[in-house]
């Protein structure tokens, strides 16, 4: 061993040794000088005193075979380890505070804090399990799903105010994969919650499915409520009419031809895809042109709420007595007919003629359009999607849509300005009102007497 370890010199003092260690580098200074580069290996190389052997080894290794670590250099590699790790280990308890924060996984706070857990002593035991506790929980313990009894689905804010106001939807829960808009399902303490898809089919479907396969939620005992404004046919209803739908009927899936190079007998440039003429049913390649509710869900929503009253505006009143033939020119009711989607906003007499055909030729002669609107058949395909993967039940659905416009103008008026200036009809206000009026009575009987509503539709 080196002469730092002899036991009889710990207590020399630090004067002490470093004269004695001048004196030894001295005398390997002469050393140097007396034997030449071939003596300095093998036998020759003798050295009387450890001292100068350990002097050699620490200032000379080169000199001397296999001196080149010393136990000087051993103990100081050691402190400067150990000043190293008292640096670091701040560090690391610090990072690992910020990774559980950001709810990393365990393995990631570990793999991530290695210097951590490498260097980790009995002194900091405590405050690492401290840490690491928490952390382990939050990875371990199981997540319980939020079970909504009522799912209420709107399309856009306005849709949304109402229900989140007068039911107090104030908790929020994020769910990937929602619009960037409305990125949160909204809850209140009744187990009805609230989705907002965002406007249009592509919106409508993504942000439906997002939800269905969101391990946050439970959704296979759910009842879902579409509630939109629509365009409404005059000759089944009025502005402010609220309609419970049976059949979804897509309208954009068609062939068409520009109108002005039609056959003059085709009194439309539509026709279904793969069929010789305007009036003939198309196959049903693409499995989302036409979908039907459930009946017994549709008529206990009717028979919950025709009796509602509902509200128009001064000026929607004042809109719908231009209109020579009822419904369009009585005040609003709740109905039953049928509800027709699309991209394409359409306005005018003959396109809203082509979709009470549309709907009669797709449904076999048993629906009746009525109204108007972007998304149903598009939240259907995602809910049925779902419902055949065990997520959902996709006859827990009711579909109730507002009248917030005429499709087609009153006879004399402008086909152009009916659409244009579609705000003038001053429904839209009203529509929103009358849809939770209309949609309410089924979400309270839904909740209230959850012990039936639960295993499906009663009675």
């Amino acid at each position: 061993m080196g002469w730092l370890s002899r036991p009889a010199q710990i207590h020399r003092t630090d004067q002490q040794i470093r004269q004695r260690r001048f004196a030894d580098v001295h005398r390997l200074h002469q050393l140097r000088f007396r034997f030449g580069p071939q003596e300095r290996s093998g036998t020759h190389w003798q050295l009387h005193s450890r001292h100068q052997r350990a002097a050699l080894r620490l200032h000379a290794p080169a000199l001397h075979p296999g001196g080149s670590l010393l136990p000087q250099r051993r103990q100081l590699a050691g402190r400067q380890r150990a000043e190293l790790r008292r640096r670091q280990l701040p560090r690391a308890l610090r990072r690992l505070g910020i990774l559980r924060r950001r709810g990393l996984p365990v393995l990631k706070l570990i793999m991530t804090t290695g210097v951590f857990m490498k260097h980790i002593t009995r002194n900091t035991l405590g405050a690492t399990l401290a840490l690491l506790s928490p952390a382990l929980w939050a990875a371990t313990a199981p997540v319980t799903p939020v079970t909504p009894k009522v799912m209420l689905v709107a399309m856009f804010a306005p849709e949304a105010q109402n229900w989140i106001d007068r039911l107090h939807l104030t908790k929020e829960i994020q769910v990937p994969g929602l619009a960037a808009e409305y990125p949160a399902i909204r809850c209140n303490d009744q187990d009805v919650c609230l989705l907002v898809t965002g406007m249009g089919q592509t919106n409508a479907a993504a942000s439906t499915l997002a939800l269905a396969l969101s391990p946050q939620f439970d959704l296979r005992k759910t009842y879902f409520i579409v509630a939109g404004i629509a365009g409404i046919n005059p000759h089944h209803g009025t502005l402010g009419t609220t309609a419970w739908a049976h059949y979804l009927v897509e309208f954009g899936t068609q062939w068409e031809i520009d109108s002005r190079d039609v056959p003059k007998e085709w009194p439309t440039g539509y026709l279904g895809i793969n069929t010789k003429g305007p009036n003939e049913k198309p196959p049903l390649d693409y499995k989302t042109e036409v979908f039907e509710l459930n009946p017994k869900l549709q008529a206990k929503a009717f028979a919950l709420s025709q009796k509602v009253t509902l509200s128009e505006s001064k000026e929607s009143a004042a809109w719908r007595v231009k209109y020579p033939y009822a419904p369009a020119n009585q005040p609003p009711q709740v109905t039953q007919c049928d509800t027709l989607a699309g991209n394409t906003w359409f306005s005018g007499t003959r396109l809203s003629e082509r979709a009470e055909v549309w709907t009669k030729l797709l449904t076999d002669g048993k629906g009746v359009y009525c109204t108007t609107q972007q998304e149903d058949n598009s939240t259907y395909e995602a809910l049925l999607r779902a419902s055949k993967a065990g997520k959902v039940d996709v006859n827990r659905l009711a579909v109730v849509r507002a009248g917030s416009d005429f499709d087609r103008p009153y006879p004399g008026y402008s086909e152009v300005d009916n659409l244009l200036k579609y705000a003038d009809q001053g429904a839209f206000v009203p529509a929103l009102e009358n849809l939770y009026r209309t949609g309410n009575p089924l979400v309270q009987a839904i909740v209230g007497d959850w012990k039936n509503w639960e295993k499906g539709v009663p009675q």
